[in-house]
């Protein structure tokens, strides 16, 4: 059977990111928020209602996620989607839709952000790089 599995999304960072490190083999990761627009119409009037989003990423690239992404920042990322289950500590069965960050697009240009990424990419030209998932890694809820 042929499928995709990816989300596209364009947003702003709902909270930093938080750096932490995988229990089965120590890859850091970190996990952040992103909001996308949404709107809807209560009464005459439309609202905003945007949808919320957990993004993932692993590895190297956690780290310059961690580093460069401040709360606020508009980003585009390219996601796998990942369906998760596990047993909470009060033995509740819990479920989880996750997105593990395939590439991050700043939306910003370099010379508008706080710190520099260090791309050697000219100003004013957005910045993009794979983070994908290390191979036998388990999400870790």
């Amino acid at each position: 059977m042929v499928g995709l599995n990816k989300a596209f999304l364009i947003g702003r960072v709902g909270q930093d990111p938080e750096m932490k490190t995988s229990v089965s083999k120590g890859t850091p990761y970190c996990k952040l928020t992103l909001a996308t627009p949404n709107h809807k119409k209560e009464g005459e009037t439309w609202v905003d209602n945007p949808d919320w989003h957990r993004l993932t990423v692993f590895g190297p690239n956690a780290e310059r996620v961690a580093k460069n992404v401040k709360k606020g920042d508009s980003l585009a990322v390219e996601c796998s989607i990942r369906q998760g289950k596990w047993t909470d500590k009060d033995g509740q069965q819990r479920h989880e839709t996750s997105l593990l960050v395939d590439r991050v697009l700043w939306t910003v240009p370099r010379a508008q952000r706080s710190t520099e990424f260090g791309s050697g990419r000219p100003p004013g030209q957005p910045e993009v790089f794979e983070a994908p998932a290390p191979e036998g890694e388990q999400i870790p809820f």
